[in-house]
């Protein structure tokens, strides 16, 4: 797939629920078949982990990425960030610091434009090389943030220290909102954990206008999903 040109990036919006402004997009990888169906990521990323290709997906997305924000801004649409996730493999190999600022500069790209988001299992396992190289990215003045928060297994002693800006809430708390309470409170703490220290808070996988409306009412003020795409 990567040596015949099969992967695409895609962009989904993020956008602010008080006016549906456009805030920035996250980029997600598709695999499509020449039959125009396609394999889902949860399908081929663990294969590709299997396989030790991970950094080289990983950077031909970063790639791609760093590319159509730049296109974008020489077009005139100035789009504030884009959203490129990052496995936990990339953050151990040694060169993925000098990879993103090399990448950063062949795009002209402003270090802030860029947000790196990274699974909660990959970073909250009190990793020391791990937050040595989140450190390092931070140092580069890149984003970073937590995908699918509240789905792994949380250290919130070692969350405390990792320099994030934003915590991102799974879409399996949002998909039942605004009927079902228990996902209603987990969605309210991790809002009142994130603004507690110092994160933004942003909700997936919006679907309906009641989820919308429920977000925005809590105070949730970005968020992403099939409602907007």
């Amino acid at each position: 797939a990567l040596n015949h040109g099969e992967l695409a990036v895609h962009f989904q919006p993020i956008y602010a629920t008080q006016d549906q402004r456009i805030l920035g997009v996250e980029a997600l990888l598709r695999w499509q078949q020449p039959d125009g169906s396609y394999i889902s990521p949860a399908e081929f990323v663990p294969v590709a982990e299997e396989c030790g290709l991970m950094n080289r997906i990983g950077e031909f997305v970063l790639e791609r990425s760093c590319k159509q924000l730049g296109e974008w801004r020489a077009a005139g649409i100035q789009l504030p960030q884009i959203c490129v996730n990052v496995a936990k493999v990339q953050l151990m190999s040694g060169d993925f610091v000098p990879t993103v600022k090399r990448v950063l500069a062949k795009y002209d790209i402003d270090p802030q434009g860029l947000e790196l988001e990274l699974s909660e299992r990959g970073v909250l396992s009190g990793d020391y090389d791990v937050l040595t190289q989140l450190q390092g990215l931070k140092n580069l003045g890149v984003r970073l943030s937590i995908d699918d928060f509240g789905t792994g297994y949380s250290s919130l002693s070692y969350l405390k220290r990792l320099p994030v800006h934003r915590l991102k809430i799974d879409r399996s708390f949002v998909c039942n909102l605004p009927h079902a309470h228990d996902d209603a409170t987990i969605v309210r703490s991790i809002m009142d954990l994130g603004r507690h220290l110092g994160m933004q808070v942003i909700a997936e996988g919006i679907e309906t206008e009641a989820q919308s409306d429920f977000l925005r009412d809590a105070g949730c003020t970005e968020g992403q999903g099939y409602l907007f795409w």
